[in-house]
């Protein structure tokens, strides 16, 4: 039984993890793989296992071999026990497929996710100072009345939760930025503006937690407290004005990351046609 999360990666290692038995012994493991243009050359990969009736394995691929860029990649894993009366019998898993980008293709499809990343980012977040203006209209309602009702109460829960979402919609993003960037190569030219990056989003992310602050609000909903609920209200909305203008910070900053990334593209590009060029 082996299972394996090479349909939810695009690029990079794959994991694979299984299972094995026999009564007589599992005692060999091996990785079968071939380029899919020319599946009758098969190389071969042992995977190093305990021998005996049940077994666990766990293989990072291309871990201990060499594959080349470009290439469309099936494989399968054989196991053999230890029948030595018989002759040793072996057993084959599913084949699975895996395509080696290229650099070129790789950088393609960086960008092009960043890019996502950026539109993703800006609609939320326009989206959640929208619910962070409603907040503050309630705010400034509550404020004015003398004490807070129920209904008041149900608003402000509907308001905290769907800002909480947005919140978290945020969060998720700037975790794909960042891991975006991470993915992308060093190019000498923006090395020190990418980490400069990487660090606004690590501390724009600190400054957005407020699970916290969120439940102390809640619970004083609950006991409909109106003097110290206006305080913590105050105090969530400093917290998410300064967290909106990190995170226009962040997506200003990014955007010009990602302009002059695809100049540094061109220009590449554009340099290695002139050197194909003088090759001719």
């Amino acid at each position: 039984d082996i299972i394996s999360n090479i349909d939810s990666i695009s690029r990079g290692p794959i994991d694979f993890a299984g299972e094995l038995s026999d009564d007589y012994l599992v005692s060999k493991l091996e990785l079968m793989y071939y380029n899919k243009q020319n599946p009758s050359l098969k190389n071969k990969y042992k995977i190093n296992i305990n021998p005996s009736s049940f077994t666990s394995f766990y293989y990072i691929f291309p871990e201990g071999i060499e594959i080349r860029e470009g290439v469309d990649y099936e494989m399968y894993f054989q196991v053999f026990d230890n029948d030595r009366v018989n002759g040793a019998k072996k057993t084959i898993s599913k084949v699975f497929s895996y395509y080696n980008k290229t650099d070129a293709e790789i950088k393609e499809e960086l960008m092009k996710e960043q890019n996502e990343t950026i539109s993703n980012m800006s609609k939320a977040l326009s989206k959640s100072k929208k619910e962070n203006s409603d907040f503050r209209k309630l705010q400034e309602e509550l404020q004015k009345k003398g004490e807070i009702n129920w209904n008041d109460t149900q608003k402000l829960e509907q308001l905290l939760q769907r800002q909480n979402q947005y919140q978290q919609l945020l969060q998720k993003q700037s975790n794909k930025l960042k891991q975006n960037l991470e993915e992308q190569p060093n190019l000498d030219k923006l090395s020190e503006k990418k980490e400069d990056l990487k660090k606004r989003i690590e501390e724009t992310k600190k400054l957005a937690e407020q699970d916290k602050l969120l439940k102390e609000l809640e619970e004083l909903i609950k006991k409909f407290d109106k003097e110290e609920l206006q305080k913590k209200l105050n105090e969530l909305t400093k917290k998410n004005k300064r967290n909106e203008q990190s995170l226009e910070r962040i997506l200003e900053l990014t955007k010009r990351f990602y302009v002059e990334q695809k100049a540094v593209q061109i220009q590449e590009k554009l340099e290695k046609l002139a050197e194909d060029e003088n090759k001719l």
